[in-house]
């Protein structure tokens, strides 16, 4: 309700929606207490599916409870669904896990030996039984679980998988090794257990105090790692292991032959060549790696794939000029790749943005169809906010997308292309990718807001909204929509139509089969924008809404106490929802102006000033309050005090026509006063902490 008061009661508003907790639930009751549809299309069950519609609310209901952190009404939801349907088998484990949650190792452990009763002959539950074990700290029990499981499904890898682990765990690698080995004999699938095994030796050679000891587990790593890559000779992390142990080895030729493989699997993946290129340094001798490497360049000086390794080997060891040197020399060798020029503008992105970008533009002239340099030029100009440029490598990069079929580097690729259109000022295509967008994932809606609002001026939101109004037919989350278009509105004053965005989205949510149920937030940000266009009443019933959702709301205990003081109405109810909000956030200026506010409409004007005076010092800059505060005053027969305190709220609220009112009936010329306020330095004001920064802040406030 305060113009200060407002971010205290909104600040939640942008958690942003805080990743929009807005819709949860599986279906919606409506007001007479029956599932939205209403009693005019009854939908009569068996007796079995009745059973099985319950489970399933119940264990929406308790996922719900579970995205929230609440663990005990989870659980609660989940035991009854198990009653309904005892055959939901991953039941048992989430109410195992809320268990654990909740520190209660014991229930989580019988809840999971109740199924390995129901189901003696199913290597699962142990499955299940040992994981829950382990996590309650119970090893042996965990242990025991595992070895039933081995004998129930002696050909499933699983089991052995998770007993080696415990051993591992435990320091008993000997053992390990054994259950291992016995496994690859046995299971249909021993992939996995192999490549355990291979990284068991592979930590056992890292261990080794006995050089003679570390070569034996690496060789024997190797032999294991071997028989995988035989059957699966394209699998690149195994080759990527292969090449470091044989770099351990120093058997480079060899090294090489598994990273030339890789080359040819992968030869556009630069997350690949950074591991190949920092495996060189596996040994843990960065010198000697070096020292390998720049040996290589010597033998082979246009070989730009071991100055590619080198630059990033570099770029490991803190040392950036020898990095960029490196690079600068791959991308100058004959048979260069895109790669280089890539690396190399990367490292001057942040700091000398515009080289990069110089960079960028050299690789594109030798690499002119390159998808990662095109995407990545299109993001430096949009860093630098060269909309124009940023554009055009978008179109271009997306163009070749669809030609060639292929992925961008970054799964926001059209989210960014959509903001930077919209930048741009060509509307029609941002709104195209954010449909585009939204269809590929609805959360990107919520981003989209979310950078929105940290925009700086108005012009971006309104073309948000308009943006937003024209995609919103037919799209499968248009009541989401329509709450995000109330809440930009809401930040732009523009109330009437925030009110009827948030009018639409309840209409759409009421139309629908399975209507999607709103949370507290929405109805309290309903609220405000009704208070706003002075729809008391409707603002009062949303309100109160929240505060039966929620009956620690403080924020709306505030703003309707605040909003019944200025109407001079229900001021006994309004003190004891200030007193509330005050027991649960008894610091909040706010909060004590509004108390104030409140006893000053009861008439009590001493204790009114000691309420108003307390919040003036935790918010001295607030208008609200110094004009609250003038007004006690005056009414406590101090106007030279009252004056002051209405000159300092004018200053920061110059346009406020009822300080106006006020200290022209006490002989002040307000135009000269303005005009002396306009000669005055402007006061620095301090950073705002960045968590209440671009927060809409709604506000029973009378502006």
């Amino acid at each position: 309700m305060h113009v200060s008061a407002k971010a205290g009661r909104f600040v939640a508003a942008l958690t942003i929606v805080a990743a929009m907790g807005f819709w949860s639930g599986c279906r919606a009751v409506s007001p007479s207490g029956g599932v939205a549809g209403g009693p005019d299309r009854p939908r009569p069950l068996s007796e079995d599916r009745e059973a099985f519609a319950e489970a399933l609310a119940l264990y929406s209901q308790g996922l719900i409870h579970q995205v929230h952190g609440e663990f005990d009404p989870a659980i609660s939801n989940y035991l009854r669904a198990i009653e309904l349907d005892p055959g939901q088998d991953e039941l048992y484990m989430r109410v195992a896990m809320g268990h654990l949650r909740m520190d209660r190792p014991d229930e989580a452990i019988k809840v999971i030996e109740s199924l390995c009763e129901r189901q003696p002959r199913e290597a699962r539950p142990q499955l299940w039984l040992g994981f829950v074990c382990r996590a309650a700290g119970d090893i042996p029990r965990a242990e025991t679980a595992y070895k039933k499981a081995i004998r129930i499904a002696p050909a499933n890898e699983a089991a052995y998988l998770e007993l080696a682990a415990v051993y591992i765990r435990l320091g008993q690698d000997d053992e390990a090794v054994s259950l291992l080995e016995e496994g690859i004999l046995r299971a249909e699938q021993p992939g996995d257990l192999l490549r355990m095994l291979g990284d068991l030796y592979i930590r056992k050679a890292a261990e080794s105090a006995a050089e003679n000891t570390e070569q034996t587990n690496r060789r024997a790593a190797i032999k294991t790692l071997e028989r995988i890559i035989n059957e699966e000779p394209d699998d690149v992390a195994l080759l990527l292991q292969l090449g470091d142990l044989y770099i351990m080895e120093e058997d480079v030729p060899r090294a090489i032959e598994y990273f030339q493989r890789i080359e040819e699997l992968e030869p556009d993946n630069l997350h690949v060549k950074k591991k190949l290129a920092l495996s060189f340094a596996a040994t843990g001798n960065q010198e000697r790696a070096v020292e390998t490497l720049e040996k290589i360049t010597r033998e082979q000086p246009s070989n730009a794939q071991v100055y590619y390794y080198l630059g990033e080997l570099y770029e490991k060891m803190g040392d950036m000029e020898r990095a960029r040197l490196n690079f600068s020399l791959a991308t100058k060798a004959p048979t260069t790749d895109a790669s280089a020029f890539l690396r190399l503008a990367l490292l001057d992105m942040d700091t000398e943005p515009q080289t990069a970008i110089d960079i960028l533009m050299d690789g594109l002239v030798k690499h002119p169809d390159d998808l990662r340099l095109i995407e990545t030029a299109a993001y430096a100009y949009m860093n630098q906010k060269d909309y124009a440029n940023a554009r055009k490598y978008f179109k271009t990069a997306d163009d070749l997308m669809r030609e060639n079929d292929q992925q961008a580097m970054t799964p926001g690729f059209h989210f960014y292309f959509a903001i930077t259109a919209q930048h741009a000022g060509d509307f029609p295509e941002a709104e195209a990718l954010l449909e585009r967008t939204f269809d590929q994932d609805p959360h990107f809606l919520d981003a989209y807001v979310h950078y929105i609002f940290q925009q700086e001026g108005n012009t971006v939101l309104q073309e948000a909204i308009q943006m937003l109004e024209n995609i919103q037919p037919g799209r499968p989350e248009k009541q989401q929509v329509f709450v995000y278009i109330g809440l930009l509105n809401s930040f732009l004053k523009q109330y009437e139509e925030a009110v009827e965005a948030f009018r639409q989205a309840e209409t759409i949510a009421g139309a629908a089969d399975e209507p999607v149920p709103f949370e507290q937030s929405f109805y309290f940000w309903y609220a405000a924008a009704n208070e706003r266009v002075g729809a008391y009443e409707e603002s009062e019933t949303l309100f109160r809404k929240v505060i039966e959702m929620n009956p620690e709301h403080a924020e709306a205990y505030n703003y309707l106490a605040y909003m019944w003081a200025e109407q001079d109405i229900n001021l006994d109810e309004a003190l004891l929802f200030i007193e509330k909000a005050l027991a649960l956030e008894p610091e909040s200026g706010a909060f004590l102006d509004t108390y104030g506010w409140v006893l000053y409409m009861q008439g009590d004007y001493g204790q009114a000033a000691v309420q108003i005076e307390h919040a003036s010092r935790i918010l001295p800059e607030d208008p609200t309050i110094a004009e609250h505060m003038g007004d006690v005053l005056f009414k406590l027969n101090r106007p030279g005090e009252a004056v002051e305190y209405w000159r300092k709220a004018l200053k920061a609220d110059p346009e406020k026509q009822s300080l106006k009112d006020k200290l022209q009936e006490q002989g002040i010329d307000v135009e000269a006063l303005l005009e002396e306020f306009e000669l005055q330095p402007p006061e620095e004001d301090p950073e705002p902490p960045a968590e209440e920064l671009d927060t809409p802040e709604p506000s029973a406030r009378k502006m």
